[in-house]
């Protein structure tokens, strides 16, 4: 995998949830999202990927993606870490059922 951000790649203007992108190593689910032209902020989620069931909730502040789906400004921060000991299309049953 090529890691090398090009800053001559034009940003992305519209992110929307379930849109990912690479944060160096790690892809970045997006989950929530808000602001306008090239610039986001919002919540997302890191599954890591050599720990399958470890997940990590992140908050994304003033994030810039180029069209190669690359973080080229702004901050993820890592909120929180999760656990799946279920899987998720099992969990997304439960939580059907129950709610």
């Amino acid at each position: 995998m090529n890691l090398t951000v090009v800053s001559e790649v034009p940003l992305i203007e519209s992110v929307e949830v379930g849109d990912s992108f690479w944060a160096g190593d790690f892809r970045v689910e997006v989950t929530e999202v808000s602001g306008t032209g090239s610039s986001f902020s919002g919540t997302g989620i890191i599954k890591v990927p050599y720990l399958e069931q470890v997940q990590l909730n992140v908050e994304l502040k003033n994030v810039s993606v180029n069209q190669n789906c690359q973080l080229v400004d702004g901050l993820v921060e890592v909120k929180g870490v999760g656990a799946a000991f279920i899987s998720e299309e099992l969990s997304d049953l439960l939580n059907d059922l129950i709610g």
